[in-house]
């Protein structure tokens, strides 16, 4: 690792290669340095070296100062959380990456830093992708004169390490120690070719050999005697202003210099060039090397707690640091030692045929990146090779870290995240993170679910965007003393609009984000959709004031803990007067007894409500009917079993219902009186009756002998007398089955039945009653089943049926019967050519006594159709006609073969 440095020292050769720099190097400028040029040099001068010596190092090196901003970051910042450099320097843009959990530990940390010369701590910090890694950070606090200057840390996922550091006062501080830490020569020059910088040996060297120790503003070139080596030096600075990297060897003074330049970059410029001095005669090929390294090196390579160091190619060790060494011995069981072979390289375990393949791939040019399982832990190893100016590879360079604790927080991390992005993607509220300007910087996916938007087209928009336009002005109001910092935290209740046009209404709950200098960075909190709860509260209100229902809430004995404003409209009473109050201290002193036994019955919890009705006294000291539907439950807010009723006055449903009782009283008594009536006037009547018949019919057999002519119109009257008395049989024999249907006293004797022979006996009986000789036909379809039902019944009927089918086509085509077997039900239908029904009294045919107006002459009772409609109805059954005035009618009975 640390290439750069390793060509200032380890590359010595007698020609010169060029490097051309990297033009896309971020600047170190920002906004937290004066502007002034100097200041510019020293910071871009310390930058480039720093950026050399860092360019390899997985952890994160930094200086802060101490209002926060980043002055210096090393370029792993990129590998560890994705972002660049330039994200941070000169801002304190990081503390907005910490996890919102974990801010408080970084603040109080910075807060006690004072106290402290150490310190560490261990917290979450979001990365590019917008996951977070749980990070270790350590470092310590740099005082001048007892006052705080500056912060140096190192960030990585686990362990810590100690980092060199400079002011934003000073920059030149950090070159200043980084060069007192090296073994050779080192200034930097400006184009004027005055010295910039230079370290105490560089001062100590150049004292002794020209008699001048040069200070920071020096010409470079005062003392200088020899010409030729002026214009040597010089032109290499030239070539280095133009962005050469420089290695020769120069003499001066009979002594063979190493000297190596690099460019300082400021911008995509170069502002100065950096040199290394090496009197090669001082120094053997290994050994004064190895030496050189220890003393360049070792003060920055052990500031890590990775495991570094160097091999040549005969896996000979040039370097390593602290940590590698207590590795070594804890697995060889003895230390590491500069130019002897790496026993990893020589063993034959596993391990060390891991290590000795990657080994070959560096010599070979090639960059490794592996893991190895080393005493059960896992190491993560680096391999760089280290290459000439030839660009010939003369070594590696080997990074090794442990990754162990790293994998198991990482996995720990990883659920831990995963727990915390399931909760909160899973809540149901909003949870929000807002910059200083109110534009959104996080929500969770609840925003989606509630308003529509992605989350894509939400981020970096103005909350203020996503307000009712009416809101607007009330949430600038509302927010104003939580900005002002009047109050802690805001809460309040807004409208926001969703992508579809709908009106949300929000609870906004919001607090203060803060940097560690108190500064408002944004906000945080959550939004929590109290749409239908507004909805609710709303219907709620208007029912309560319109709904004319009573609703109160009891506890278990009664006792009134809610009552709706109902309660003023119907008893005159404000809800507060019943609150504590028991209801049965306003039942009618009647009705308490029925009352206690319901509430008894319900002090279990009952799915069902009880319904009861009574009397309850009014404000003004008169009594209303309520009837009150009531149920007991368990309430979980409450904790306990309640009771809940809902009730309404019936003052006029009870008047009605008095009426109602009272002309049911009445007609109960005419129903007894004309059921009294019937019974009476059929048994009084039929023996009048049965005297006249008999009488007639002895009048008659007496005449029969004599053939004068008045007698035979007395004949005639006499069989006019029979007749007649026969018709009056039948109408008080339809009367008294009427009433007893009516009363429900005709018994209904229902069995298997052969339903076409029934039919059959019932068209040979009406047809041997024809005059006119005509007779019904019978026309059978579907497969034949025996119902159930009363035969006398249904042979009733059909007579009935049958007999007005001739009744009411006398002149026209004879009657048809069709019996159809159908799957679930059988039907009858009975068809004439007769005179029809007319249309306007077709709802009026099954009425009692009604008959047709256009029946003239033919005789009828008006009551054949009420009975058969009765009995069709006793047997579950429908009847129902079509017909057409003139030309006949057709009268369907369906039965079911079973009655149900």
């Amino acid at each position: 690792m640390l290439n750069i440095l390793y060509f200032f020292i380890k590359n010595y050769s007698n020609f010169t290669y060029r490097i051309t720099p990297d033009k896309e190097s971020p600047s170190f400028m920002s906004s937290a340095f004066s502007p002034q040029i100097t200041q510019e040099k020293d910071i871009q001068q310390c930058y480039s070296i720093i950026r050399a010596l860092t360019n390899n190092l997985r952890s994160v090196m930094y200086i802060m100062d101490i209002n926060g901003n980043i002055l210096f970051l090393s370029p792993s910042i990129k590998q560890l959380l994705g972002f660049d450099e330039s994200h941070f320097i000169g801002t304190n843009n990081w503390m907005q990456l910490i996890h919102p959990e974990d801010a408080s530990v970084v603040t109080d940390l910075y807060n006690d830093l004072s106290e402290l010369t150490d310190f560490k701590a261990t917290f979450r910090i979001r990365r590019f992708d917008n996951s977070y890694l749980m990070v270790s950070n350590t470092g310590s606090v740099k005082k001048e004169n007892g006052v705080i200057a500056f912060f140096i840390g190192n960030l990585q996922e686990t362990n810590s390490t100690k980092v060199f550091g400079h002011s934003q006062e000073n920059p030149r501080y950090y070159l200043d120690q980084l060069m007192s830490s090296l073994g050779v020569s080192f200034f930097t020059i400006d184009h004027a070719y005055q010295i910039t910088s230079r370290n105490k040996i560089f001062f100590e060297w150049m004292k002794k050999e020209t008699g001048i120790g040069y200070e920071t503003g020096d010409d470079f070139f005062t003392g200088t005697t020899h010409g030729s080596f002026e214009t040597e030096i010089k032109a290499l600075f030239d070539l280095a202003f133009r962005g050469d990297f420089i290695q020769e060897i120069i003499t001066i003074n009979h002594q063979h210099l190493h000297i190596a330049m690099s460019p300082l970059l400021m911008g995509d410029k170069v502002a100065e060039v950096a040199v290394m001095l090496l009197n090669t005669a001082n120094y053997s090929p290994l050994s004064d090397t190895t030496a050189l390294l220890k003393n360049s090196l070792y003060s920055i390579i052990n500031t890590s707690e990775e495991n570094i160091y160097t091999l040549d190619t005969d896996y000979r060790f040039l370097s390593f640091n602290q940590s590698y060494k207590e590795l070594y011995k804890n697995y060889y069981n003895e230390d590491p030692v500069i130019g002897a072979v790496s026993r990893s390289f020589s063993g034959v375990a596993e391990v060390n045929r891991q290590l000795q393949k990657w080994y070959r791939q560096g010599m070979s040019g090639v960059k490794v990146e592996e893991e190895l399982v080393f005493n059960e832990r896992i190491l993560r190893i680096i391999i760089n090779p280290i290459q000439n100016t030839e660009g010939k590879v003369i070594g590696i360079s080997v990074n090794s870290k442990d990754i162990t604790l790293l994998r198991e927080s990482v996995q720990k991390l990883a659920e831990s995240e995963s727990k915390y992005k399931y909760i909160v993607d899973h809540v149901t509220d909003i949870i929000f993170q807002t910059d200083n300007s109110g534009n959104w910087i996080y929500l969770n996916k609840a925003w989606h679910t509630i308003m529509e938007f992605s989350l894509d087209e939400t981020i970096g928009v103005p909350f203020f965007n996503f307000l009712h336009p009416d809101d607007v002005e009330k949430n600038q109001r509302l927010f104003t003393p939580l900005i002002n910092r009047e109050k802690s935290y805001c809460s309040h209740e807004i409208r926001y609009i969703t992508k579809s046009g709908k009106i949300k209404w929000i609870r906004v709950f919001a607090t203060l984000l803060l940097d560690q200098d108190n500064n408002i960075t944004g906000t945080t909190g959550t939004l929590k959709d109290i749409t239908s709860e507004k909805e609710h509260s709303y219907l709620y209100e208007l029912l309560s004031k319109n709904v004319n229902d009573l609703v109160c809430v009891h506890e278990i004995d009664a006792t009134y803990i809610y009552v709706s404003p109902t309660i003023l409209s119907i008893s005159g009473y404000q809800p507060e007067e019943m609150i504590g109050k028991n209801p049965f201290d306003f039942f009618h002193p009647d009705d308490r007894e029925a009352m206690l036994q319901i509430h008894n019955s319900m002090n279990q919890v009952m799915k069902e409500d009880v319904m009861s009705v009574y009397r309850f006294r009014n404000k003004s000291g008169g009594y209303n009917w309520f009837e009150t539907s009531a149920r007991s439950l368990y309430d979980d807010f409450y904790g306990r079993n309640l009771l809940v009723t809902s009730s309404r006055v019936i003052d006029e449903r009870k008047r009605v219902e008095q009426q109602m009782l009272a002309a049911l009283e009445i007609e109960k008594q005419l129903s007894e009186l004309k059921s009294k009536f019937v019974a009476m006037a059929s048994h009084e009547f039929r023996t009048p009756m049965t005297s006249i018949k008999s009488g007639a019919e002895i009048a008659e057999m007496y005449l029969q002998k004599y053939d004068d002519e008045d007698i035979l119109k007395a004949r005639k009257f006499i069989k006019n007398i029979d007749s007649e008395v026969d018709r009056l049989s039948d109408l008080i024999n339809d009367v008294l089955l009427l009433s007893k249907l009516e009363s429900d006293t005709e018994p209904l004797s229902a069995k298997e039945t052969d339903i076409e022979e029934l039919i059959r006996k019932s068209i040979v009986r009406q047809n041997s009653l024809q005059h006119d000789h005509r007779v019904a036909e019978l026309f059978v379809s579907g497969t034949a089943r025996k119902p159930i039902l009363d035969a006398t019944h249904i042979s009733h009927v059909l007579d009935n049926l049958l007999s007005n089918a001739f009744k009411y086509s006398i002149g026209k085509p004879q009657p048809k019967v069709y019996l159809i077997y159908k799957k679930e039900e059988l039907e009858v239908l009975i068809k004439d050519y007769g005179i029809g029904i007319p249309p306007d009294e077709h709802n009026q045919i099954f009425n009692s006594f009604y008959r047709a107006k256009n029946t003239g002459s033919v005789k009828g009772t008006g009551i054949g159709l009420v009975l058969v409609h009765n009995f069709i109805s006793m047997h579950k059954g429908r009847i129902y006609f079509e017909s057409e005035l003139g030309k006949g009618s057709s009268f369907h009975v369906v039965l079911p073969y079973v009655m149900p």
